[in-house]
């Protein structure tokens, strides 16, 4: 369809039109919002992206600040005193072979334990001072 338009005193647009779009100028309006459309989509993911990387800098710097203080702190307060010899249990006893047996062990001020038998090492469980 060829449409020709014109205004009192005016130069005469002749506009080439197909199927239903009356707007030659539509196409490339439509392609021109989408690319711009697409590059406020990769700025906005870009800056989300800046500003995780930042907030783990801060966090690892943070985290890193934390343990050094930490060993500052231990350095000051000297050498740990030695903890006191765990009082060991063995129940049954005798033990029959192929029974099984309950290890207590009273350790005050022991953060954790472990029994080391046949070359293998068993870690204990906890409750108070007594594994």
């Amino acid at each position: 369809m060829l449409r020709a338009m014109g205004g009192a005193g005016a130069g005469l647009l002749l506009a080439a039109c197909g199927g239903d779009r009356l707007d030659p100028f539509a196409e490339r309006v439509e392609r021109e919002l989408e690319a711009r459309q697409a590059a406020e989509r990769a700025a906005q993911q870009s800056a989300q992206t800046a500003q995780a990387a930042q907030q783990a800098q801060q966090t690892a710097v943070a985290q890193t600040q934390a343990q050094a203080q930490q060993t500052a702190q231990q350095a000051q307060a000297g050498p740990a005193e030695p903890l006191p010899t765990p009082l060991v249990y063995i129940t049954p006893r005798p033990t029959p072979q192929g029974h099984a047996v309950l290890v207590i062990a009273d350790a005050p001020g022991a953060s954790s334990a472990a029994i080391a038998w046949e070359g293998e090492v068993f870690a204990m469980l906890q409750e108070g001072d007594r594994f």
